[in-house]
């Protein structure tokens, strides 16, 4: 289908360019997703009735809509809610869910925070 494959070419730049953003934007990014090797999380665009999955490996994340076989941390909101928790300011947004392993989320929040994002 069309639209499958405009979503799945959209989603190898985005991860393209979160790749990139890691490797220049804090130096210790990628040792940190290294340590969540194997480690999934589902993220849920509640507007747009969107699932996608991140996956951490030594390189990077990998962009999948396809689910794996466990995942860690499942996190569900709207896109605009779901955007404000990498930024520093925001704290917890109380329309966004959390499910699983809560520390995972705040892990990687605090990479967010740590990257320049410009």
């Amino acid at each position: 289908m069309p639209g499958q494959l405009l979503l799945e070419t959209a989603l190898s730049g985005i991860e393209a360019v979160v790749n990139g953003i890691l490797r220049r934007g804090a130096p210790d990014a990628l040792a940190s997703l290294a340590e969540l090797t194997g480690q999934a999380v589902e993220i849920e665009f509640s507007d747009l009735g969107l699932r996608l999955f991140v996956l951490f490996g030594r390189r990077g994340i990998s962009l999948s809509r396809q689910a794996p076989s466990r995942v860690a941390t499942r996190l569900c909101g709207t896109s605009l809610a779901l955007a404000r928790l990498g930024s520093a300011q925001a704290g917890r947004p109380e329309d966004v869910q959390i499910e699983g392993d809560v520390e995972l989320a705040q892990r990687l929040r605090r990479l967010l925070e740590r990257l320049d994002i410009d």
